[in-house]
């Protein structure tokens, strides 16, 4: 997901912590998931300007609901 929105994992990061990506844990791993129209939301998201002064729109900020992820990824499942 860093390559395709030419994005840092640094950002990926930050948006987890933001609640603005949907990321688990997983074997010491972030997973994050996207499907292609929050792909598209986060590609929006990525250009759109980081300054103080200007709010990020709340269809960039929200991502669509979560997915699907194993019961207890914790215990190293294959996905």
């Amino acid at each position: 997901m860093s390559k395709k929105l030419n994005a840092p994992a640094s950002t990926l990061n930050t948006w987890r912590r933001r609640g603005r990506v949907h990321g688990r844990l997983w074997l010491g791993k972030w997973l994050y998931w996207a499907n292609g129209r929050e792909l598209q939301r986060l590609a929006a998201l990525r250009s759109h300007p980081r300054t103080a002064l200007t709010q990020v729109p709340s269809e960039l900020r929200t991502p669509t609901r979560q997915p699907a992820w194993p019961a207890d990824s914790s215990q190293g499942e294959s996905l």
